[in-house]
């Protein structure tokens, strides 16, 4: 029993063994204050008894088969020399570690980072972090960006090896839930390791406003590319791994910009869902920026499958087919110039439009040309101009 800032702290008798290093424990939380009623709460304990040092983190039941839910800890006291070492909390160590042989300061606020005892305790931290890690990726714990939220606010060399070492093992072990289809879900790591060289593992759609963030999650989420973490869980990993986001700009720059339609489609399953699909990326990008930074930069497709400046298009004000392929025997590339009719988000951006009226017009300024240029024994009618 510990008694801490008027709290009693009292391990009780439940406790579940993992293996002979870890276990599961119960401390029941009691205050002095008798309307505060007491609380219970489950703590993993990792324990290298020859070192004499600890690590716990903050569990609680999910799902099935001895599952556990990680639970936050990132603005906790992070180390503990039998009480806790107040102005820990910005230590880079994701969760609480424990050791009776720390070396402290005398303000009791922070340890001597110089110390070999202080040195030997962390390096044995951070097998213990390995092996915990391990154990909740491989048993389907959820939740494991609970275990990786570490404070870069302190830029010591001694934390920041600490902090190197910490991410180097969370990269490569699967622990980011993604959902690989609806009501399926797994794991990945947030890279993989080929040869020494790290690559990505998952991709993190994020935006500024969680909306946007949301909504491009489902964009992404409907793309034949690499796995996304849960929607949920995105803003975490957003945080903790942000070399791994994938902004709206990314998107548009890997996916769109300078490609053929024909790549584009391949990353859908079926042709059909590209058009709404491009409606609702149109939809988003003019959402969270505006209508004149869309019109300067964005690229549409147009009524031959191809990718074409926004600015360049004319929106087809429902044209009849029959005048635009007698148009197009005039000016080939006519088509072209027509933005696709199934893009409806840009019904705001402003561009040429044209109706039959116009279409018609057109025609009836070639079909003139056509007869002056006779007239004058400049042309000669072609055989297709006479059927």
């Amino acid at each position: 029993m510990v008694s801490y800032n008027k709290t009693t702290y009292l391990r009780t008798s439940n406790q579940i063994n993992i293996n002979e290093n870890m276990r599961i424990i119960e401390i029941e939380k009691k205050y002095e204050d008798p309307l505060k009623p007491p609380i219970c709460r489950q703590v993993l304990v990792c324990l290298d008894q020859t070192k004499d040092v600890s690590i716990a983190i903050l569990v609680k039941p999910f799902g099935e088969n001895n599952a556990f839910q990680c639970l936050p800890m990132k603005d906790m006291t992070k180390l503990y020399c039998t009480f806790p070492l107040i102005g820990t909390e910005n230590f880079s160590y994701p969760i609480a570690l424990h050791s009776p042989r720390f070396k402290i300061l005398q303000e009791r606020n922070d340890i001597n980072e110089g110390n070999p005892t202080n040195k030997d305790i962390i390096e044995t931290a951070v097998h213990l972090y390995n092996e915990v890690i391990n154990y909740a990726s491989k048993n389907s714990w959820s939740d494991l960006y609970n275990l990786c939220y570490m404070s870069k606010s302190k830029h010591t060399p001694f934390q920041k090896e600490i902090f190197d070492s910490i991410k180097a093992i969370y990269n490569v072990i699967p622990i980011v839930d993604v959902q690989k289809e609806i009501g399926l879900g797994c794991k990945e790591s947030l890279f993989s390791n080929t040869d020494g060289e790290l690559t990505y593992g998952v991709i993190i759609p994020f935006m500024d406003k969680v909306e946007h963030s949301d909504e491009l999650w489902e964009l992404i989420n409907l793309l034949n590319t690499k796995p996304i973490p849960t929607k949920e869980n995105c803003k975490h990993w957003a945080t903790i791994s942000p070399k791994n986001k994938v902004t709206l700009e990314v998107v548009y720059d890997s996916l769109l910009k300078e490609k053929e339609m024909t790549d584009f489609v391949t990353r859908f399953d079926s042709v059909d869902d590209v058009i709404p699909w491009l409606n609702r990326f149109y939809s988003l990008w003019i959402d969270s920026s505006n209508n004149q930074e869309f019109l300067s930069k964005g690229i549409a497709p147009n009524q031959k499958d191809q990718f074409v400046e926004v600015s360049k298009l004319t929106f087809d004000n429902n044209i009849d087919e029959e005048l635009k392929e007698i148009l197009t025997f005039f000016e080939p590339n006519f088509k072209a110039k027509l933005l696709h009719k199934g893009i409806t988000a840009l019904a705001n951006i402003k561009i040429n439009s044209l109706s039959n009226e116009d279409v018609s017009s057109k025609i009836n300024d070639h079909v003139r040309k056509q007869f002056s240029d006779e007239s004058n024994n400049t042309v000669k009618r072609t055989n297709n101009i006479q059927d």
